[in-house]
C-alpha cells in the first residue's frame, strides 16, 4: 500500500533578506528586460528549495504596465538548473503557448557570481488542480504533437530531479536512457540515504531483469517508441490555472524527449493529487504502449524512479526508499528470468 508522506516534509522559508520589496535589480536581469523600460517594484512571490520566487513590475516605454516572473538560484548547481528550466520551459511553450509561460532569459548576475537567474513572462496562477479532462487534454497535446530532434530519447542540457542531476545525453533506445537514468537515481538515493545490502541487491536486479524485460519489448519485434517532448515532473505542485485565462497552467519543468508514459512517473504514489483518475483519463486519448497488458507494470517501474528521486532530495525523509524497495521487490519476484520470460511467453503464444 503506497501512502502518503506528511512529517518528513516542510516547505522552503523565505530568507529574511528576500521578505521586503525592493526596486532593484541585477544590471544582468535589467539588460533582459525590455529596453526603455522601469523597474517599479520586486516582491517575494515564494521560495522553493534551491531557489526564490520574485515578481518584477516594471512601467514600459509607452506607459503600460507589465510583469515578470523570477526565480533565483545559488551556487554552481543552481547556474545548470536555471538553464534547465529555461531551455524546457522554451521548448514546451513552443507547442504549448496557452499552458507555459514564455521565456525572456536566464544568467548569472554580475553583482554575485553565485547568483543565477530565469526570468519569465507573469501569469497570475491559482494553486488548484484543474478539471481532470482539461489537463490530460493538455498534456495528451504535448506528447501527440511533438518530436525528439533527432529521432533520439534525451535532451540538449542536462536537467534535475529536484537537486539530482539527470544525465539527457541522446540514447538511440528509451531502455538504454532509462536504464542509465535508474541506475544513476539509485546511486543518488545512495548517497544520501546510506548503503542498504538490499536495495543494491533489488537495485541490480531491476537494472539487469526487470528494466530489460518491461522496456525492451515495446522496442523490438517492429515496435518503435517516439520520444517526445515531456514535462518531466508533472506532480500538482506543478500544475495551476491562469486567472486570466481560465487555462491550466504548467511550471517548473524537467523536460527530455521520452516514452510517453514516464510522464506519469509521479502519477501512482497517493501522496499526490494527480494520479490513477488521472491515468485513466489520459489513456482515453492515448492507447498505452505495446504490449499494452505490460502497461500497469511499466507505471510501477517509472513510480520506483519517482520514490528514488524524492528520497535522494529529503535526507530526513525515509518513507519513501521503503516505498521503492516495496515495489521493487514485487516486480524482481514477478519476473526473476528478466527478458526471457516475454521471449517465453512469445513463443507459446505462437504455438497456440
Amino acid at each position: 500500500m503506497r501512502t502518503d508522506i506528511d512529517a518528513s516534509f516542510t516547505p522552503a522559508q523565505i530568507p529574511e533578506e528576500d521578505k521586503a520589496p525592493t526596486a532593484e535589480v541585477d544590471p544582468v536581469v535589467r539588460a533582459a528586460l525590455p529596453h526603455g523600460s522601469t523597474v517599479k517594484i520586486v516582491t517575494t512571490h515564494g521560495a522553493s528549495f534551491g531557489a526564490i520566487a520574485k515578481k518584477v513590475d516594471v512601467a514600459l516605454p509607452d506607459g503600460s504596465d507589465k510583469s515578470y516572473f523570477m526565480k533565483i538560484y545559488s551556487s554552481d548547481v543552481g547556474k545548470r538548473m536555471a538553464e534547465a528550466e529555461f531551455e524546457g520551459t522554451a521548448a514546451v511553450h513552443a507547442a504549448l503557448p496557452k499552458n507555459t509561460s514564455r521565456t525572456i532569459g536566464w544568467g548569472t548576475y554580475e553583482s554575485d557570481p553565485n547568483k543565477h537567474f530565469l526570468l519569465l513572462d507573469f501569469h497570475d496562477i491559482e494553486d488548484e488542480l484543474p478539471h481532470t479532462s482539461e489537463l490530460v487534454s493538455v498534456i495528451a497535446k504535448l506528447h501527440q504533437e511533438t518530436l525528439s530532434p533527432n529521432g533520439k530519447f534525451g535532451f540538449h542540457v542536462g536537467i534535475y530531479g529536484g537537486c539530482q542531476p539527470i544525465d539527457t545525453s541522446w540514447t538511440d533506445t528509451w531502455e538504454e536512457f532509462f536504464t542509465r537514468t535508474f541506475d544513476n537515481s539509485l546511486k543518488g538515493e545512495e548517497t544520501i540515504q546510506g548503503h542498504d545490502y538490499e536495495m543494491t541487491e533489488l537495485g541490480e536486479a531491476m537494472i539487469n531483469k526487470v528494466i530489460p524485460r518491461l522496456l525492451r519489448p515495446m522496442e523490438s519485434g517492429g515496435r518503435k517508441l517516439k520520444p517526445c517532448l515531456l514535462h518531466g515532473d508533472l506532480w500538482h505542485g506543478n500544475v495551476g490555472i491562469d486567472l486570466a485565462t481560465d487555462e491550466p497552467m504548467l511550471y517548473d519543468f524537467c523536460s527530455l524527449y521520452g516514452h510517453n508514459e514516464f510522464e506519469m512517473h509521479p502519477w501512482r504514489a497517493t501522496r499526490y493529487r494527480i494520479n490513477r483518475t488521472h491515468q485513466k483519463a489520459y489513456r482515453r486519448l492515448v492507447e498505452p504502449s505495446a504490449p499494452e497488458e505490460d502497461h500497469d507494470d511499466r507505471n510501477a517501474l517509472y513510480g520506483v524512479f519517482n520514490d528514488l528521486t524524492v528520497s535522494s532530495n529529503w535526507s530526513a525523509n525515509k518513507q519513501t526508499r521503503e516505498l521503492a524497495r516495496e515495489e521493487m521487490r514485487r516486480l524482481v519476484a514477478k519476473y526473476p528470468n528478466g527478458i526471457a520470460d516475454f521471449h517465453e511467453k512469445q513463443t507459446t503464444v505462437q504455438a497456440t
